[in-house]
């Protein structure tokens, strides 16, 4: 069901409507305010979601920009890399990357 973001020109206030289909809101000749019943709205842009799946989010992951500027002779870049995947896919790849990531993450660190 479509929900419509509304402000109400005479109290200010914002509001939202929701109609069963988009043709409901458009045989509807006012949208009154909930809370003075004033007809003097104007409808306002509210935010909107764009669903991906898990292709989209792999395609993104796999655009040659973001493989470029992952450097494959650094593991924990590597490892970054894998961990911010499955996070985008939702696979668990478990605690032991975690550790893995970590350990080669100080092991650098130390080096430096």
């Amino acid at each position: 069901m479509p929900i419509y973001d509304f402000k109400c020109l005479t109290c200010q206030r914002p509001f939202s409507l929701e109609y069963k289909s988009l043709s409901a809101y458009a045989a509807a000749s006012a949208h009154p305010c909930p809370t003075c019943q004033s007809d003097k709205t104007t409808r306002r842009i509210g935010r909107i979601a764009i669903a991906k799946g898990d292709e989209a989010h792999l395609d993104v992951l796999t655009e040659g920009a973001v493989l470029s500027a992952i450097d494959e002779n650094d593991p924990v870049a590597v490892g970054q890399y894998m961990k911010k995947m499955s996070q985008t896919v939702g696979n668990d790849l478990g605690d032991s990357l975690d550790e893995a990531i970590d350990q080669l993450q100080s092991e650098k660190t130390d080096r430096a």
